[in-house]
Parts: structure tokens; C-alpha cells; sequence
């Protein structure tokens, strides 16, 4: 895999280091997000990968059904009087 674009950071006193927003932009991730973290010690290198966010693949799959939590809510209290009425509660 070639380099598209490197930025030096300066390792913290605590042995910590700081990504580049320019450098996470490139895989997009967002404020968050996870992302995975790979050594190659061998090459003595860090590889940063994003891992999906489910919730945000769940709304892209959802997003067509136009089903809100209020309409969720309505059907659920509507269910439950239907079964108390049928119980005699």
C-alpha cells in the first residue's frame, strides 16, 4: 500500500501521540468513532483503520421507513390497552 500523505507529531511526555485531523479526514471518522489500531514492528509502523459505526449502518437501512419513535410508542401503548382490555384489567 504507497503513502498518500504523512505529518510528523512529536510524542508526548506521557508517550502519547496526537492524529492530524487532515490525516483522519482522509478515512473518515468522525468525533467518537472507533478506530483500529495496527503495529507492524517489523516495518516499524502504526496503521490506523475506522471500524463502522452499526448505529450509523442501522439508520442507513432503516432510513426509507419513515417509522418515528413516537409512532413506535403510540402502536406500543395501543397494543397494551387492546391486551388489558382483553385480560379485563
Amino acid at each position: 500500500m504507497p503513502l498518500q500523505k504523512t505529518k510528523t507529531v512529536k510524542l508526548s511526555s506521557k508517550n502519547q501521540i496526537t492524529l492530524p485531523a487532515e490525516l483522519l479526514n482522509q478515512i473518515d471518522v468522525s468525533k467518537g468513532d472507533y478506530i483500529q489500531i495496527l503495529l507492524d514492528s517489523e516495518n516499524q509502523a502504526i496503521i490506523i483503520k475506522s471500524i463502522p459505526n452499526p448505529i450509523n449502518k442501522l439508520r442507513g437501512i432503516l432510513k426509507g421507513f419513515n417509522y418515528s419513535t413516537e409512532q413506535f410508542l403510540e402502536e406500543k401503548k395501543s397494543e397494551e390497552k387492546d391486551r388489558n382490555s382483553k385480560l379485563g384489567l
